[in-house]
């Protein structure tokens, strides 16, 4: 009997001792999960986090951004004034050419007559010249 006791006490502190460890090793468990839940939730706080802020960039680009409305609006606009412009530079073309040509008219004109002066002045010379020759010749100066 005196074997049992001892077997039996040392059976109960195995007993306490392993049970010990396993409620030792069960709040390690909880502990190990507490701290497994805390980086998840931080991670998952950084990436939230990292969301909102590129949520709140394409908010703030979107804020630069033309409306369609608001471009087919300004587009047209500018279509008009390029057109008026254009309008406006060929009229002006237009008058400019006409004076152009006028003005070639005229200098071809003067051209005309300054060429024909000289041959009229040619003609009048030449002319003067044989009636001085005539003249002479009639009165036998010759």
């Amino acid at each position: 009997m005196s074997d049992e006791a001892p077997n039996s006490r040392r059976e109960f502190d195995l007993w306490v001792a392993s049970h010990m460890k396993e409620h030792d090793l069960h709040h390690r468990e909880h502990e190990l999960a507490a701290r497994a839940d805390e980086k998840a939730s931080s991670e998952l706080d950084r990436r939230l986090q990292g969301m909102n802020e590129f949520r709140e960039a394409l908010r703030e680009a979107q804020t630069h951004y033309l409306t369609i409305e608001r471009f087919e609006r300004e587009h047209r606009m500018l279509v008009d004034r390029v057109d008026a412009n254009t309008e406006r530079l060929n009229r002006e073309l237009s008058e400019e050419h006409t004076v152009t040509a006028k003005q070639e008219a005229t200098q071809q004109l003067i051209e005309k007559l300054s060429s024909s002066n000289r041959w009229m002045v040619a003609l009048l010379i030449t002319s003067g010249l044989t009636l001085i020759s005539l003249a002479l010749h009639v009165l036998n100066v010759y």
